[in-house]
């Protein structure tokens, strides 16, 4: 686990322990990142797909972030929505980094 994941961690527990912070609403989206070369618009592979990441988030009812996935722009979202919402945690009884 990565330090910006310990930290997103540690913030959501803290919220969730001092009342703050709501699992009860939590919302999922997206947004698409354009690959670009040096002086291009635009980045195309072969098949006039555009490259990019896609960055896949889920957030609480106060528009906090409590999970991030990134992936690639040309996949089906619901491919890393699994993934978006096991990313959820939230630490019971402490921060403990």
């Amino acid at each position: 686990m990565g330090v910006w994941s310990r930290v997103l961690e540690a913030l959501i527990a803290m919220g969730y322990s001092n009342g703050k912070l709501r699992l009860d609403k939590v919302a999922v989206d997206r947004t698409a990142v354009k690959a670009c070369k040096e002086g291009e618009l635009i980045g195309y592979d072969g098949y006039w797909r555009v490259k990019g990441t896609k960055i896949h988030v889920a957030v609480t009812g106060e528009s906090l972030p409590i999970s991030l996935v990134v992936g690639p722009r040309g996949e089906h979202d619901s491919r890393r929505f699994k993934g978006v919402m096991n990313g959820i945690r939230v630490r019971y009884g402490g921060v403990g980094l």
